[in-house]
């Protein structure tokens, strides 16, 4: 009987001794679980951070560029009012048909407040040439509003009409000196003082043009029919040249609005 008492008494042993081991082994196998569950959440979590980061990061870029072109796009197609021309008379001789007109010219700045006084002239011919020296920056300076070539700049040079030669027009800006529009703040670049004096140079020769950012350098005519009693605008675009466009009706000596 005691034999038997012992022999029960190891088997319970036993027993609890292998309860015991499986559930220390289950235990661990847990706790193993756990830790290797948990740092595989934490690597995945690091990796969404710097995924999220990097997306993010891409998405300032891209509102960086759409704003960049945003404002490359206002730039090429902003058009600048650099002078006003009003039409006062056109008068055409009974004898032989010919046609005068007379006008005022004023270059006025952004704003359209005049940089110098007006000028008041007579062509022959109802037809008006406006002959200017243009130099045209390459697109990327335009396009990043670079403060000195991030607009085509130009040289009024003279006027003249249709049934008048060229070199008989009125003359603006003398060939060599700095142009009105530039000349309001008192100052001017070196880099645009050697433009203007470096001009037909710089017109010849492209190379030397380009290593300036320039794309374009030459002389531009614009011309318009202009009717008596109405206003013209000269405007300049920044990736562009000259053009002339009407603007309205302006009060003449002797005429009531309607």
């Amino acid at each position: 009987m005691l034999k038997l008492i012992e022999a029960l008494a190891r088997l319970i042993g036993w027993l609890v001794t292998l309860a015991l081991l499986a559930f220390i082994g289950w235990l661990g196998w847990n706790i193993y679980q756990g830790v290797f569950t948990t740092a595989h959440l934490q690597a995945r979590l690091k990796e969404l951070e710097t995924t999220n980061e990097e997306l993010q990061r891409e998405n300032r870029d891209l509102k960086r560029e759409i704003e960049r072109l945003r404002v490359a796009n206002r730039l090429l197609k902003v058009d600048t009012r650099v002078a006003i021309l009003d039409v006062v008379e056109k008068v055409q001789s009974p004898q032989t048909g010919a046609v005068r007109t007379t006008f005022v010219f004023r270059e006025v700045d952004e704003a359209g407040r005049p940089i110098g006084p007006e000028r008041k002239f007579t062509i022959d011919g109802d037809i008006l040439y406006i002959d200017a020296w243009v130099a045209k920056f390459q697109d990327e300076f335009v396009e990043l509003g670079d403060p000195v070539r991030g607009s085509t700049i130009y040289l009024f040079r003279r006027l003249f009409g249709e049934d008048q030669k060229p070199s008989e027009g009125f003359v603006l800006d003398e060939e060599g000196s700095l142009p009105l529009a530039y000349r309001r703040d008192g100052e001017i670049s070196e880099f645009e003082k050697e433009i203007w004096e470096r001009f037909w140079f710089l017109a010849n020769n492209p190379e030397e043009a380009a290593r300036k950012g320039l794309r374009a350098v030459h002389g531009e005519a614009v011309y318009m029919k202009l009717e008596e009693g109405k206003r013209y605008r000269i405007q300049l675009r920044a990736s562009d040249g000259l053009s002339i466009v009407p603007e309205g009706e302006i009060l003449l000596p002797g005429r009531r609005t309607t």
